[in-house]
C-alpha cells in the first residue's frame, strides 16, 4: 500500500464515522459520498483528517465540496512528492477567463443589489422587534455574503447561485428569531472547504451542507432556483443547499452532527 493509499483508509475510517455512504481512490484523489444533509462538524472531521494525514510523501493540496447529480461529495486531492507544498492555496483571480467577463459583471451587480433588498427585507420583518442584537446580526450576516459571493471554482468558475438572509426560529422551542443565510451553489462545481470556513467566518460553527431541496425549514420558497438552476435540475444535477445562522453571544452553538 503506498502513502495516499494509506491516508485514504484512514480517510475511510473517518468518513464512515461520520455517515458517508461510499469512499473510493480515484488516482489521487480520496473521494467520500456524505449524505444528503451532513453538519460543518461532519465535513470539519474529514477535512481536519485530510490535513493531519498529509505527508512530506504525500502533501494535500486541497479539500473540495460538491454535488455530483444528487450526492453531496467530500474529495481530498494529494500530490505526491519529495519536498512539502503549500497547501490550500486559493487560485488567482481570473481577470482575463471568459467567467468574469461584462455579463458577469452585470450579474455580479445584480447579486449586490440582491443582497442590500434582502437585508432591508430582513430588517423590515423585525421593525416591530426592538432588538439591537439581531440588527448586530444582520449586519454580520451582511458582511458573510459580501465575502461568499467571491467565492470560485477551480477554473474561475461563478459559485453561487442565490442567497437569502431570514429571520426565524430554526426550532419551536427557540425563545427567540435567529438570523439565517442560505445560500445554494451551482451544481457540480467544486468548492474549497477552507475557503468556504473563510467565507462563512464565525457561522462555521453550526450549520449544514445539503443536496436536498429544503433543509432547516429553509425551502424552494426562501431561495428560489434561478432558470439555469432548474435546467440544471431537470438534467439531474441537483445544487448544493447551505445553512447557518449567526451565532449569538449569549447562548452556546447548537450541536449539528449528524449521525
Amino acid at each position: 500500500m503506498n502513502e495516499i493509499e494509506t491516508i485514504h483508509a484512514a480517510l475511510t475510517t473517518v468518513a464512515q464515522n461520520q455517515g458517508c455512504t461510499s469512499s473510493k481512490l480515484v488516482g489521487t484523489v480520496s473521494r467520500h459520498i456524505l449524505p444528503p444533509t451532513a453538519s460543518f462538524y461532519n465535513v470539519s472531521a474529514l477535512h481536519s483528517k485530510a490535513h493531519t494525514s498529509s505527508t512530506s510523501a504525500a502533501v494535500l493540496q486541497r479539500t473540495f465540496l460538491a454535488t455530483s447529480e444528487s450526492s453531496l461529495v467530500f474529495s481530498a486531492r494529494f500530490e505526491t512528492v519529495t519536498t512539502k507544498t503549500p497547501i490550500d492555496v486559493e487560485p488567482k483571480p481570473l481577470s482575463a477567463d471568459p467567467m468574469l467577463s461584462a455579463s458577469n459583471g452585470k450579474r455580479k451587480r445584480n447579486m449586490h443589489e440582491d443582497q442590500e433588498e434582502a437585508v432591508s427585507r430582513a430588517k423590515k420583518r423585525l421593525s416591530s422587534v426592538n432588538s439591537p442584537e439581531l440588527e448586530s446580526e444582520l449586519e454580520t450576516a451582511q458582511a458573510v455574503i459580501e465575502r461568499v459571493l467571491t467565492l470560485r471554482g477551480p477554473m474561475g468558475e461563478v459559485l453561487v447561485q442565490s442567497y437569502a438572509i431570514l429571520t426565524k426560529k430554526l426550532k419551536p422551542t427557540d425563545a427567540s428569531m435567529s438570523v439565517v443565510i442560505a445560500i445554494r451553489l451551482n451544481a457540480g462545481i467544486p468548492v474549497s472547504v477552507a475557503s468556504i470556513k473563510r467565507s462563512l467566518g464565525p457561522c462555521w460553527k453550526d450549520g449544514v451542507v445539503s443536496s436536498t431541496n429544503s433543509v432547516n425549514g429553509v425551502c424552494d420558497r426562501d431561495l428560489p432556483l434561478t432558470e439555469e438552476g432548474k435546467a440544471s435540475k431537470r438534467m439531474g444535477n441537483d445544487p448544493m443547499l447551505i445553512v447557518t445562522s449567526i451565532p449569538k453571544l449569549s447562548t452556546p452553538p447548537r450541536s449539528s452532527a449528524v449521525s
